[in-house]
């Protein structure tokens, strides 16, 4: 999903995300009857019998001082339904005990969450009523991202975000309502942001050796690579050093008349996808050079633009070994460099998509670092 301007905004004018994201919730409850109807219906899914003429209110303290996200009251008063949404932050001292104590006995907690963060958080919350002896039993898995249990007399429950939303969202479509339907579009960017960029729990396997052994080897694949260039006077790296900072590492050469950075990058890599490995080409100045979009467009080559440059994904080959991986990247690397080095006359045109995107992390920003004692 592209970036929406919620989720812009919130990134750089909010600390709290989640009360961004309960408040929009909040709103597209009590505008929309057809988004009110749609949280029914889920919850009747999962057996929870809750009015339809509920009237939604967020940030609301109860009597015991707790401040549920959002409650959900009936006309005469009575909570029917609590939500709490989450991003990543972590349960309150009240959540879900004291939520449950302080419901009727006919209400609901309901939790909407990232859905990587699905069975951690389920598992958290049954083990704080287990553990306040609080009888957990009848739990229903409604569908993937959506599950049910009663605990004691009253209901709880954990749904995605992208579950919750999506019903919602075909609910206002199915009615026509165009605004409600955009404020969803907005409010599901967010979400999708939040989980994206999130520290997920760390798991064994990231934990093992093999992780670091891997980026050390990252690492050496852009040097051989680099400097196989060089051997080959295909590049220049006089003048140059190699750089680093949190998330990349890489070779700073010279192809022709362009500057270009050879390099792995995680961040680029969890964003774009498609390689750890990328060649991000500038002009001389070491800026963004339309010269080289040119060129690479008009020898086929797909590029990602981005304010820094021009960047070129620089494919790994799995189950093969190293000398392997090492030359097939450097043929598709090859491709790259002959088409910033051959006359443009020569080459027949073919159509080539730009993806404009953020700016890459401001590491990569820096112009390389030149060795004085360079001979």
């Amino acid at each position: 999903m592209t970036e929406t301007l919620v989720s812009f905004l919130t990134s750089k004018l909010s600390p709290q995300p989640e009360n961004v994201a309960t408040e929009a919730l909040g709103f597209i409850l009590r505008r929309s009857p057809d988004a009110r109807r749609a949280l029914v219906q889920l919850l009747a899914d999962a057996s929870f019998p809750i009015p339809d003429d509920i009237d939604y209110r967020t940030q609301v303290a109860d009597d015991s001082g707790a401040r549920p996200d959002i409650v959900g009251a009936a006309p005469d008063g009575r909570v029917a339904l609590v939500l709490e949404a989450k991003f990543w932050a972590g349960l309150t001292d009240a959540q879900p005990v004291a939520y449950l104590k302080n419901i009727p006995e006919t209400g609901a907690l309901l939790f909407v969450a990232p859905a990587k963060r699905f069975e951690l958080l389920w598992s958290e919350v049954v083990g704080r009523c287990t553990r306040a002896d609080l009888k957990v039993h009848g739990v229903l898995s409604i569908r993937p991202e959506f599950r049910a249990a009663t605990v004691e007399s009253r209901r709880m429950a954990l749904v995605s975000w992208r579950c919750l939303l999506q019903a919602i969202s075909v609910s206002v479509d199915a009615a026509g309502d165009s605004a409600r339907t955009g404020d969803v579009r907005q409010l599901a960017g967010l979400c999708e942001k939040m989980d994206s960029e999130a520290f997920l729990p760390l798991t064994d396997e990231e934990l093992s050796s093999s992780i670091g052994r891997r980026v050390l080897q990252f690492g050496g694949l852009i040097d051989d690579l680099a400097q196989r260039l060089v051997t080959e006077h295909l590049a220049s790296a006089k003048g140059l050093k190699s750089a680093a900072a949190n998330g990349w590492y890489g070779r700073y050469l010279r192809v022709g008349s362009y500057g270009v950075l050879l390099h792995f990058n995680s961040w680029k890599w969890a964003t774009w996808g498609e390689s750890p490995i990328w060649l991000m080409i500038m002009g001389s100045n070491w800026k963004a050079s339309p010269k080289a979009r040119d060129a690479l467009r008009t020898s086929g080559i797909r590029f990602i633009d981005s304010p820094r440059g021009s960047n070129v994904a620089i494919p790994l080959l799995a189950h093969l070994e190293r000398n392997e991986v090492l030359s097939a990247a450097y043929k598709a690397l090859l491709q790259v460099v002959q088409a910033l080095t051959v006359s443009p006359n020569s080459v027949t045109a073919s159509p080539i998509s730009i993806e404009n995107t953020a700016a890459e992390p401001l590491p990569d920003g820096e112009e390389p670092e030149v060795d004085d004692n360079a001979s």
